[in-house]
């Protein structure tokens, strides 16, 4: 199976190219949401799970950059990546068509949708 086309996301601060050639380890959590939907706070959920920590050491912007954000140099986003030794957990409002993910990293809407049938 081929690789598929990646859709570019583009605005004033964010461009989703960035996350062309961005190294995924196991286990690395992207937090994909619609801006002003609850990323922020899905992201303090992720670090509280992650860390295991109540009170952080770093800010939460640095422990889970937004990748696409244009305000930093992406060598600089991903250095500190590259740099933290526990499980990862990464900020985007790219929508999954525009990430480089395979299918071992993300769960299609169908499927969530038919385990929460399931569920209910």
């Amino acid at each position: 199976m081929g690789e598929r086309e990646l859709v570019r996301y583009r605005g004033l601060v964010y461009d989703s190219d960035r996350w062309r050639g961005f190294v995924f380890r196991p286990g690395d959590i992207v937090i994909s949401t619609p801006p002003k939907c609850g990323t922020t706070w899905t992201q303090m959920i992720c670090a509280l799970l992650v860390l295991q920590e109540p009170v952080l050491t770093q800010p939460l912007s640095v422990l889970s950059p937004w990748l696409d954000m244009l305000s930093r140099a992406r060598r600089d986003v991903v250095a500190d990546l590259e740099a933290q030794r526990h499980r990862r957990f990464i900020k985007t409002h790219t929508p999954l068509d525009g990430l480089p993910l395979g299918p071992s990293v993300w769960q299609s809407p169908e499927t969530v949708e038919t385990s929460l049938s399931v569920i209910l």
